[in-house]
């Protein structure tokens, strides 16, 4: 059996109910978040929302942080019970944290980048953020190809195609305004960040300073990208490539899914929120493991594939 590991993207609006009952039921995933409370100094009960967010600690670096360590569990608990991945990809933060799996960036320095990460807009004085827009299927997509910072595909059994539009919150309203279709936009404090677009350059120069100060190796196994359209990153090299190119290059899910097909796995598990409300279209069948239950059931289904 070839298994394919896929790990999901941020999001500033997360509640962590998913992450506080994996941690709750698999010490491996409550070890990764005492862990990664050590290095990001950011106590595990704040991680898992179970106590007040900091004023001071914005939602999308919390929860950059949260996600990555309960996904890191995830494939700590995967790993034990021999399903550790034989290629592995991502969704924007997913990519980084298939990295750290595969080994590619060390889990404690990949951690302290995510603690570290600048999660403000490029000038103070013009706010930015994020949107998703459906495109129902017939309906000319054009109109967001210049703000697309992820293209999540085909969605809804082929429906529509989801998009997440970034760049300066007024050109997020003018697009609303002028396109034909509406915009959910994550209002601020949950995001205040172009991700995925040149507006970005001064988190991918902090990134860098930091990856200057730590290694990087060539990943155990195939780690697939949605950069420039769907690669596959076997070399340090391509791992720090991948690391800081995220932040300021749109990426493209259905590219990525190319590239995890190519391995041709047997089984995929996708691990994070938001991933089944995607639902991949690839020729094997995928695993969401997006709470405690859905983990017990991909440790039995697919164990036993």
């Amino acid at each position: 059996m070839t298994v394919a590991v896929i790990f999901g993207p941020n999001s500033g609006r997360h509640d962590m109910a998913d992450m506080r009952g994996l941690a709750g039921r698999h010490p491996r995933v409550a070890g990764a978040y005492e862990r990664a409370a050590e290095v990001a100094g950011i106590p595990a009960d704040v991680l898992l929302h179970e106590r007040e967010r900091p004023a001071d600690l914005e939602p999308t670096r919390l929860n950059g942080v949260a996600l990555a360590a309960g996904m890191i569990g995830v494939a700590d608990t995967l790993a034990d019970a021999g399903l550790a991945p034989d290629v592995a990809g991502g969704i924007s933060l997913g990519e980084s944290v298939a990295a750290g799996v595969t080994g590619g960036i060390a889990e404690r320095d990949l951690i302290a980048a995510l603690a570290g990460a600048d999660v403000g807009p490029a000038d103070p004085g013009r706010a930015e953020g994020i949107g998703f827009v459906f495109v129902p299927r017939g309906v000319d997509a054009a109109p967001y190809e210049e703000h697309v910072a992820v293209d999540y595909g085909p969605v809804r059994r082929g429906r529509g195609r989801l998009i997440m539009v970034s760049g300066r919150r007024e050109d997020l309203r003018r697009l609303e305004e002028e396109g034909p279709l509406p915009i959910d936009v994550a209002e601020a404090p949950y995001s205040t960040t172009a991700h995925h677009t040149p507006l970005r350059e001064h988190a991918r120069a902090r990134l860098e300073r930091h990856l200057d100060a730590v290694p990087q190796a060539d990943p155990q196994v195939p780690v697939c990208t949605g950069l420039d359209g769907g690669r596959t990153v076997t070399t340090a090299e391509g791992v720090r490539d991948l690391l800081l190119r995220n932040e300021v290059e749109p990426l493209s899910v259905p590219g990525m899914l190319r590239e995890v097909t190519a391995h041709e796995p047997t089984a995929a598990i996708a691990v994070g929120p938001f991933l089944r409300k995607v639902g991949f279209d690839v020729p094997y069948p995928v695993a969401y493991v997006d709470g405690p239950d859905e983990l017990d059931r991909a440790l039995e289904t697919v164990g036993k594939g």
